[in-house]
């Protein structure tokens, strides 16, 4: 079976990569129960797994010669 490529962008990667830092800050500025603060924990290792593979992804397309995700430096 083939599988369509990921629909993953750079726009994608940074979103996820806010979202993460959103949950985390909210971990640490908010007292929570500790079930709630447990469950929070565990969404956040999920998504940062997720947010691997769109990093690994977008790092290999790059290295194929794909879109260039990358400012241009002067």
């Amino acid at each position: 079976m083939n599988r369509a490529e990921p629909d993953w962008d750079w726009l994608t990667l940074v979103d996820h990569v806010v979202s993460l830092a959103t949950l985390v800050v909210v971990l640490d500025r908010t007292p929570l129960p500790q079930g709630t603060r447990l469950v929070s924990l565990e969404r956040l290792a999920i998504d940062a797994a997720e947010t691997t593979k769109i990093a690994e992804f977008i790092a290999a397309r790059a290295k194929e010669g794909g879109q260039s995700w990358f400012k241009e430096q002067p």
